[in-house]
């Protein structure tokens, strides 16, 4: 379980955008990686504003099996694993449409790529809640939070990638 927490965190976050940046786009990796610290500035204001305590602080009986600090809403992990999982959905239609990623023609793959995505965020939620650190009401705005990330980061830089890469 606490496995899913590392990979879903802004560590593995770090090193999806790295090895983008390095190994398949430099200015897909630059603005989506931007997009994220962005999001997670949005999670850290909407934390300190709600100032939720986690689980484990307000009932003594959930037993507290990591050690963390802060506050519990919404959860930084889900918000992480949503922009990630949906980063990557994105990225491998990009590469499809720019000619270089023919194995997103295969169905078998693309259905693939989405089951173990959604398994993903599946884990990394039913992990935070087990790991005592957050309810599932946190669990939700995470995933809102990181969509709605997602979604602002793509709207604003689907143009300068399109332009730059002439695709759509």
């Amino acid at each position: 379980m606490q496995a899913e927490s590392y990979i879903a965190s802004w560590i593995g976050a770090l090193c999806l955008f790295i090895i983008i940046i390095l190994f398949v786009n430099k200015k897909f990796g630059l603005y989506f990686g931007f997009g994220f610290l962005i999001t997670l500035g949005v999670n850290y204001i909407i934390k300190e504003i709600v100032s939720r305590p986690r689980p484990y602080v307000v009932n003594p009986d959930i037993i507290n099996k990591l050690t963390t600090i802060g506050k519990s809403f919404p959860s930084g992990h889900s918000v992480s694993v949503m922009f990630m999982v949906l980063t990557i959905f994105y990225l491998f239609h990009w590469l499809y449409k720019q000619g270089k990623f023919k194995l997103y023609r295969k169905k078998w793959f693309v259905v693939l790529t989405y089951v173990l995505g959604i398994l993903f965020i599946f884990a990394t939620a039913i992990s935070r809640m087990y790991l005592g650190q957050h309810y599932l009401s946190d669990i939700l705005a995470g995933l809102v939070l990181g969509a709605l990330g997602f979604i602002v980061t793509w709207l604003l830089m689907r143009k300068k990638l399109e332009k730059i890469y002439k695709i759509w």
